[in-house]
């Protein structure tokens, strides 16, 4: 029988997917909560324009599912068209027969028609299951630090509100300009991520946090992540700050996000703010690992500077899809 690769609708994704997926990435939510936080990303500006979600069909059987993702990589001055793929599932009962596999064969050769530089996605499986098409891995660490080794002030912090994502994203922006490489972040995807770390979908069983320092001159440093008292520990997914003479002010704000957690830890933040944090331990992540292959040229000289400058291109948590 014929396979073929078609879009889904936000309805037909709810009804023939999220009921199978909710087990592994609802994260504890509610089916009935999962399904609408999912439709709520789907209705942003940036849902609407740069996500939708494909099935590969046997006839008229759903076999395999994914989400695709459009986001921009600037490397030096260059810009590159980048498609990312998340939440690949195929039915339990439909497993070992290559559905996946072909799905995202298929949808490789979509991007590269649609003129895409460079595919990618975050692996919860082996990783040697997406390197059979093409993809490698990328660096994907995590860290840790005690809480008492940031300084403690006393700082006057403020909730980081929707109407302050335009400050935080500059900050954010010019921290991402000393790197050799990054996902580009329009505002249409700053409001994207705020919305997701609302949701809590990173961090099952923690609350999420997004903290802020103003001052006269505006915003000095945002952080935003997550309290988990089960692991003692606060997950940070992304913070910035106003150049180096705000350094010691953002490390405060992460020692008061933390509150009375003994850990500070989560994805390793790239250049400026890693060098930042005091002696962290560092280690391999064994999931969400960064994969990438490339479909163009272009996307094959991205390859060799994201293989080659690890120290500086770990992506941020808030890059996950």
């Amino acid at each position: 029988m014929t396979l073929s690769l078609r879009e889904l609708s936000v309805r037909d994704y709810a009804r023939d997917v999220l009921p199978r997926t909710a087990s592994l990435w609802a994260a504890g939510r509610s089916l009935e909560r999962y399904v609408a936080d999912i439709g709520a990303l789907a209705r942003t500006p940036y849902g609407r324009a740069h996500y939708a979600t494909y099935g590969l069909y046997e006839g008229n059987r759903l076999t395999s599912s994914c989400k695709r993702y459009e986001r921009t990589i600037a490397i030096g001055e260059r810009s590159l068209e980048a498609v990312g793929f998340g939440a690949i599932f195929t039915p339990p009962e439909l497993r070992g027969r290559g559905y996946a596999k072909l799905m995202l064969a298929a949808a490789l050769d979509d991007a590269r028609r649609r003129g895409c530089d460079v595919a990618f996605l975050f692996s919860d499986i082996a990783p040697s299951f997406y390197a059979q098409l093409g993809f490698v891995e990328l660096p994907s660490r995590s860290f840790v630090i005690a809480a008492r080794e940031l300084p403690e002030r006393h700082i006057a912090v403020r909730p980081l509100t929707i109407r302050s994502l335009p400050a935080a994203r500059a900050l954010f922006t010019r921290g991402e300009s000393a790197r050799a490489w990054a996902f580009e972040r329009t505002a249409a995807y700053h409001a994207w991520a705020f919305l997701r770390h609302r949701q809590a979908s990173e961090h099952p069983g923690s609350d999420p946090i997004a903290l802020a320092i103003r001052g006269r001159s505006g915003l000095h440093a945002y952080v935003i992540g997550a309290r988990c008292p089960a692991d003692d520990t606060f997950y940070l997914d992304e913070c910035a700050c106003d150049g180096e003479h705000d350094a010691e002010l953002l490390l405060a704000l992460l020692r008061a996000a933390a509150g009375d957690l003994r850990r500070i830890g989560g994805w390793l933040p790239p250049e400026p703010v890693r060098s930042l944090l005091p002696r962290p331990r560092v280690c391999k992540r064994r999931d969400a690992v960064f994969m990438a292959t490339a479909l163009s040229p272009d996307g094959e000289r991205w390859l060799a500077v994201a293989r080659t400058t690890a120290d500086a291109c770990d992506p941020w948590s808030t890059d996950h899809i």
